[in-house]
């Protein structure tokens, strides 16, 4: 069994570390990635809301980690695009869960989903689209 750490071991520590991450998971079949992340008072603006930089970061990395599973050694992948769409801030703060699919998939384009959820409020849902390149 691998530790979270190894797991994650292509998200920089220092990111691991301020992002708080409780749990992370990948299911190859339905080209998927999970992630839990801790509530920190970090993820905060002065209104009392999780930052909307912090939502497009964690978005964005969930997306990667979901499209990784898609690509083969000797190819690597650069993000082209990435929408949010902001929704809805939580009534009340509590573990932050992102869900992130591949949505379609070519020889070089790759759509991922992804939706970032607090309790039962969805927060931000995103597309990103990444091309594949051969190293």
């Amino acid at each position: 069994m691998l530790t979270l750490d190894t797991e994650l071991e292509f998200i920089p520590e220092f990111v691991r570390n301020v992002l708080k991450i409780k749990e992370y998971r990948e299911d190859k079949k339905s080209r998927c990635a999970y992630v839990t992340l801790e509530p920190t008072p970090l993820l905060l603006n002065s209104h009392g809301n999780i930052h909307g930089s912090y939502i497009a970061m964690l978005t964005l990395i969930a997306a990667e980690n979901a499209a990784r599973l898609t690509i083969n050694e000797g190819e690597f992948m650069v993000a082209i695009s990435h929408s949010i769409n902001f929704l809805k801030q939580p009534d009340t703060l509590g573990d932050i869960e992102l869900e992130s699919c591949i949505a379609s998939k070519s020889d070089r384009i790759i759509h991922v989903s992804t939706l970032l959820s607090c309790l039962d409020t969805d927060i931000a849902n995103s597309t990103t689209i990444f091309v594949v390149e051969k190293l």
